[in-house]
């Protein structure tokens, strides 16, 4: 394709890191671009064999590259996150918006997607707000730990040693506890009625902990994971 048909067809928005040769890897990929937006469908319907033929690997190129990119990035979070479930370190205390009464205080270990709930009563009591930094230790233990997480878990489980603490500075008085002071908590979460889906979340924590790969741990018995649909590229959850 000539220049000069390429810089009347191509919208401005995409000249920046599509160029007449290619898909320019070197400038920085929208997680969300959109190939029908911009006018890009003058060049993916331009009746023009050439064109049509460009756009097409342009879009595969595309693909390809934000897959790499993706791949990467989950490989490094899952490191980051490895390091701090191994050795301890800090998360960011957020707050996730539900519907009704689903609202609460949680924390995240990270290439999990684990939401661990963290109790809103303390978060008061210790005057937390949102993003603020907290250290955050998993535990496991041989045997029930003294402060299991899981408190539906049974002793064949094997989040029955599973403990989680976390601890920071807090920003007003509560007990012993001054303003500025630390304060320590061990999490605690319980399945509504007879559901496992918690103690199948702490299970997979351990296995993470452990440093099993993901493979094995999507394939075991009472674990859960986060996946993507193959179909439409949509989050999910699985319960194993």
């Amino acid at each position: 394709m000539q220049d000069r048909v390429w810089d009347e067809l191509l919208p401005k928005e995409w000249q920046n890191w599509i160029t007449p040769r290619g898909l320019n890897v070197s400038s920085s990929i929208k997680g969300n671009a959109n190939f029908a937006g911009f006018g890009i469908d003058t060049l993916r319907y331009s009746g023009d064999s050439e064109t049509e033929a460009y756009y097409k690997s342009v879009k595969a190129n595309y693909k390809a590259v934000k897959a790499k990119g993706q791949a990467a990035q989950a490989k490094n979070k899952r490191a980051k996150a490895l390091k701090i479930a191994q050795e301890g370190g800090e998360v960011k205390l957020s707050w996730k918006k539900g519907s009704g009464n689903s609202d609460r205080w949680m924390i995240r270990l990270g290439a999990l997607e684990a939401d661990l709930s963290f109790p809103a009563e303390k978060a008061s009591d210790y005057g937390l707000v949102k993003d603020q930094l907290l250290s955050v230790e998993y535990s496991v233990v041989e045997g029930e730990h003294p402060h299991r997480f899981a408190v539906n878990s049974i002793v064949n489980d094997d989040c029955w040693g599973l403990g989680i603490r976390v601890s920071g500075t807090a920003n007003k008085a509560h007990g012993i506890v001054s303003a500025g002071g630390k304060f320590e908590i061990w999490l605690k979460m319980k399945c509504l009625g007879t559901g496992r889906k918690t103690v199948k979340m702490a299970n997979s924590i351990v296995d993470f902990v452990s440093g099993m790969p993901p493979d094995t741990t999507n394939t075991t018995p009472e674990r859960y994971y986060r996946h993507r649909s193959v179909a439409n590229g949509k989050k999910m959850i699985t319960y194993t």
